[in-house]
């Protein structure tokens, strides 16, 4: 999906996200994003969000209760990558919407900070690549910039 800013590309995310939660609760969702700001205060909102609801329905989810369903949903691209590199650990969210895709690091990118803060001298995907590779036996794949994933297909290799 692209639009400009404001057209409403991260809203659009957000509720194909929570909608596939909804139609079926095994079916685990995440939204990710590279932009670590828009995490927090997405994280936030939803919190705050939730407590509210649950008190019009006369339902009792605390302020951390919130923050733990909501840090679930919405995660920083970078610690969800960083989550799976434990070899054959596989997500259990059937699908992920990935905004501000344009944030995603390069080959490049990963390998340096891979060699530097976790040792891995041989870590050669870029992020996008890394995410295809952890849900390849996986049904679905949600990506918020589908033009630009074929366009940066072959810079992030």
């Amino acid at each position: 999906m692209t639009g400009v800013p404001g057209a409403g590309k991260t809203l659009a995310g957000l509720n194909i996200a929570n909608e596939r939660m909804r139609a079926d609760e095994d079916e685990h969702a995440v939204f990710l994003s590279g932009n670590g700001p828009l995490v927090e205060v997405l994280r936030e909102a939803l919190a705050r969000d939730l407590v509210l609801s649950s008190k019009e329905k006369e339902e009792r989810v605390t302020k951390d209760d919130a923050k733990r369903r909501t840090n679930t949903f919405i995660q920083n691209i970078h610690h969800f990558r960083d989550e799976y590199l434990t070899p054959n650990l596989i997500p259990t969210e059937k699908v992920v919407v990935f905004d501000e895709a344009q944030r995603a690091w390069n080959k490049k990118q990963v390998s340096s900070f891979m060699k530097r803060k976790r040792g891995l001298e041989d870590f050669e995907m870029s992020e996008p690549e890394f995410l295809m590779r952890c849900y390849e036996s996986s049904s679905r794949l949600v990506h918020n910039c589908l033009s630009y994933w074929r366009w940066s297909r072959n810079k992030y290799r």
